[in-house]
């Protein structure tokens, strides 16, 4: 399960996207911007302490263990770094529970900010990796990104589910929800906190502040 998340600063795409995921029972976040706070922050990237956090959350005995974890790099690592740590730290852990053992909302929610950012285009990037492998790992990545072109197409045309907010005109918007809507959703006047919400079943709906559904 891939759910994306677009749309310019302090639109409620990040608020949206934490609200969601406490209907998760295992969320794992990369807090690029330190922005969430439903959950314990982990500063401590090394390996030893990955290894602790796989022990205590990992495993067939945890399969229904509700956890929320806050990865944050430590200053002097960059985000690529971090990033790939912290997917492959997600990876393991959804292994660990078995093959397809999770599903719906037991999946274990691997949730990037600024995923334009840290998902690179190279070939072995962890993060897309581990998107692909989904449902068999037990994982489902939520992706939040200003920028819709630059997340990789990989991880663009697999999603189940996209949220968008305002954002200037591009070509993914206008191919999921077509011109009319696109412009809309690139006009300056479109109501703050509303979006247009996309399912793979072609379902669009516009949906307020409050999270109700705009007749259109």
């Amino acid at each position: 399960m891939i759910k994306l998340f677009f749309g310019r600063t302090e639109c409620g795409k990040s608020y949206l996207a934490e609200l969601l995921s406490k209907k998760q029972k295992k969320v794992i976040f990369y807090d690029y911007a330190h922005c969430f706070t439903q959950g314990e922050i982990v500063n401590d990237f090394s390996t030893m302490n990955f290894v602790y956090l796989l022990k205590k959350y990992g495993g067939s005995k945890n399969l229904n263990k509700k956890f929320s974890l806050i990865f944050r790099k430590p200053d002097l690592m960059t985000h690529e770094v971090g990033a790939e740590k912290v997917s492959y730290f997600v990876k393991m852990l959804g292994l660990s529970y078995g093959y397809r053992k999770l599903t719906g909302s037991d999946m274990l929610t691997f949730l990037v900010d600024e995923a334009d950012k840290v998902i690179s285009l190279k070939s072995s990037d962890l993060i897309r990796l581990t998107a692909q492998a989904g449902r068999h790992e037990n994982i489902a990545l939520w992706a939040i990104s200003q920028r819709p072109m630059k997340l990789h197409p990989d991880i663009r045309d697999n999603a189940h589910e996209i949220y968008a907010f305002p954002v200037g005109k591009n070509k993914i918007y206008e191919e999921t929800f077509g011109k009319k809507i696109s412009t809309e959703l690139a006009d300056n006047k479109f109501p703050k906190y509303h979006y247009y919400y996309y399912n793979e079943n072609g379902v669009i709906k516009k949906i307020n502040k409050n999270g109700k559904e705009v007749r259109r």
